[in-house]
């Protein structure tokens, strides 16, 4: 049915649209002025950019265990 092919692109798509946002989010940094004050802000923009993808995997994986040990 509709539902269930949703159920299953949903998932990809948002693994896909966290990658390619932590990916322009790296670009950007780069983009930025070689300043300290850019450094630092875009440091940390691009370790939670990063982050967001590195944990919807860790998550899923955590979920794919689990379904496995039941």
């Amino acid at each position: 049915t509709i539902g269930e092919i949703e159920m299953v692109t949903k998932p990809e798509a948002l693994r896909d649209r966290s990658n390619q946002f932590a990916v322009s989010v790296v670009r950007f940094f780069r983009l930025l002025p070689r300043t300290e004050e850019a450094r630092v802000v875009g440091k940390q923009l691009s370790r939670s950019a990063t982050s967001v993808a590195a944990n919807y995997r860790a998550a899923g994986s955590e979920v794919a265990y689990r379904c496995k040990a039941v």
